[in-house]
């Protein structure tokens, strides 16, 4: 095979496309990086949004005003049709 002796014009120009390849694929690269960024960016401002959750107040008043468990007499009368 016999090589190609290229001329300044032409090498230039070969130059050019490549820098011009370069350049598509590095502005392809930055649109990515850029939409990436921006979802970020977009979750955040999301979740920034978001009120916390009320908080139950200190004192005793959230309390519900119970006696707790208490075995009534259809409670027990339950417990002894259940026993097996």
């Amino acid at each position: 095979m016999r090589s190609i002796a290229l001329t300044p014009r032409a090498r230039s120009l070969a130059g050019a496309a490549a820098t011009a390849e370069q350049t598509k694929h590095l502005s392809r690269r930055h649109f990515l990086f850029t939409v990436g960024a921006g979802g970020v960016v977009t979750a955040a401002a999301i979740a920034a949004k978001i009120p916390a959750p009320p908080r139950p107040p200190l004192s005793g008043q959230g309390k519900r005003a119970t006696r707790g468990y208490e075995a009534t007499a259809h409670v027990n009368r339950y417990y002894r049709t259940a026993k097996v």
